[in-house]
Formats: C-alpha cells, structure tokens, sequence
C-alpha cells in the first residue's frame, strides 16, 4: 500500500534486452549475482556444453522467442 519498488536483486539474469529496458522505464535497479554469459563460460570449461554448442546458444540468447533450434 502505497510502497515504492526503486531495486531488485535475483539470483541470475539471462541479460535480454527487453528486461533491462523494461527495469530502466520503471526506474527500477537489478542486481544480480550471475548471469548468461558466465553461466555459458562455466559450461564450457567443464565440458557440460561443447565449443560447437556455443554459437548454437548465443542465437538462442539473441532472440529466444523466435528461435527455431538451428
């Protein structure tokens, strides 16, 4: 009631433009403690993603609603 909302902290953030628009329009702070790229990073050094999966993802993260897999 009546409450102003000026941040907001998560966990992770996978960095899509729309979002970060959005939180700066309302005039809103995020925080985050991670995020795509170093997740993407991780991923590769351990071998849980290959070096030909990356390309692959980063398309994804570019525009995942209209991302076709390919």
């Amino acid at each position: 009631a009546g409450a102003k909302v000026t941040g907001m902290v998560a966990i992770f953030t996978y960095g899509f433009d729309v979002v970060g628009t959005a939180f700066r329009e309302a005039g809103v702070e995020l925080h985050t403690l991670s995020h795509y790229h170093a997740l993407l990073e991780l991923a590769l050094e351990s071998g849980y993603v290959l070096q030909e999966q990356e390309a692959m993802l980063a398309d994804w993260r570019k525009d995942p609603s209209n991302w076709n897999g390919q």
